[in-house]
């Protein structure tokens, strides 16, 4: 998982891969940063109906994200203690209301009651 932010220089990571991370990570983004070429470099090794399905997957966890932050769903302990692991070193900030599972990790919110209010 770490490997993931350095796909672009990674051994771990083939062309067809790469294409698909950076079709991903720039789906991902608001706004947008997919334009022809990525979609160019995505047709060399995917079909339409992989490239549809791969972004149907990125648009549907950028909904349960915001779905889940706007909300304040608690994030359970075995997610945490991964993202923490893995996303922490990369500027991933655990969200401010409570884990479901186990008051005492960290990156609680202060008051240790869920909180709508982000930083």
């Amino acid at each position: 998982m770490s490997a993931l932010w350095s796909f672009v220089s990674s051994p771990l990571f083939d062309d067809r891969k790469r294409a698909a991370l950076r079709f991903a990570f720039l789906a991902a983004q608001v706004p947008n940063g997919v334009d022809d070429a990525h979609f160019d470099a995505m047709k060399q090794y995917f079909s339409d109906a992989a490239i549809a399905e791969i972004l149907a997957v990125v648009a549907v966890y950028g909904f349960y994200n915001r779905w889940n932050d706007s909300l304040a769903t608690p994030l359970e302990t075995h997610p945490r203690e991964t993202a923490l692991a893995h996303l922490s070193a990369h500027g991933w900030t655990c969200p401010l209301y409570p884990s479901a599972a186990a008051d005492d990790l960290p990156c609680l919110h202060p008051s240790g009651s869920p909180s709508l209010t982000k930083k």
